[in-house]
């Protein structure tokens, strides 16, 4: 990136800020966060700062971090001129330019992010003016058996299915039942959503996690049952749409039984 001009006017309504939705629109795990100083106003340098990441466009902002940044207490901050080339990576900013970096505990993956300032050096600092922002992040990686690989006929199926909730039934390929006499302790049967059971092995999850990311494919029950691309809008298989999917396990372990 390049040194800019980005500015936050103070409201009553609440702290300024803004929102960072990566280009790449896969989930990363931030753990980190680089402020660059502007080249105007150093008393509007952010000093205090609140952190949120957001798992999917139809979830809430969860708060990740919040605390005075490391130059809070700094007197005499080096500015930055305009459209400046950042030489940056993940673990280290540019040395060459002036900036403030700050680091936080942080296990989860995000796909949005939402950065709030509540003070500025100057409090009666009615905006406030950085160059630039960096979130240092590690993209997730792809789960296991996230594609489809099977090469035979793929037959839609709503029988009902036994599980532990009817996420786990389908995800699973619970055995099919009629009533919950037919599972075993612990399971009940339920109808399900749509789904290829019958048509691909049946899952084993290590420890699953409830998923609703939106996902590709050529249609919802495909990109939830193969774990498709995570998107926001736009897919990079052709011929693949992003749609909203039903909750799954996308993103958990899992071996198949044959």
């Amino acid at each position: 990136g390049m040194t800019d001009s980005f500015t936050c006017i103070k409201s009553k309504n609440g702290d300024p800020g803004l929102i960072i939705s990566p280009s790449h629109q896969t989930m990363s795990l931030v753990t980190k966060m680089r402020i660059y100083a502007g080249r105007l106003c150093p008393l509007c340098d952010p000093v205090r700062y609140k952190l949120y990441g957001r798992k999917s466009t139809f979830e809430n902002f969860v708060e990740i971090s919040g605390n005075d940044l490391p130059w809070k207490s700094d007197k005499d901050v080096a500015r930055n001129f305009f459209s400046v080339p950042i030489h940056s990576t993940y673990s280290s900013g540019d040395n060459g330019l002036s900036f403030t970096e700050v680091s936080f505990e942080n296990v989860e993956y995000y796909l949005d992010y939402k950065v709030e300032f509540s003070k500025t050096r100057a409090p009666q600092s009615s905006s406030i003016t950085f160059a630039e922002i960096e979130l240092p992040g590690l993209l997730m990686p792809e789960s296991t058996g996230s594609g489809s690989n099977y090469s035979g006929e793929l037959v839609l199926s709503t029988a009902p299915r036994c599980g532990a909730t009817e996420v786990d039934a389908r995800e699973t390929c619970g055995n099919v039942c009629a009533t919950n006499d037919d599972c075993v302790s612990g399971k009940f049967c339920y109808g399900v959503a749509t789904n290829y059971c019958g048509s691909i092995p049946p899952r084993v999850y290590s420890n699953p996690i409830v998923s609703f990311v939106p996902r590709c494919g050529t249609d919802e029950i495909s990109a939830r049952t193969f774990c498709g691309e995570e998107c926001k809008f736009f897919c990079s298989t052709p011929g693949e749409i992003c749609h909203g999917v039903l909750q799954n396990y996308c993103g958990s372990e899992y071996t198949e039984v044959s």
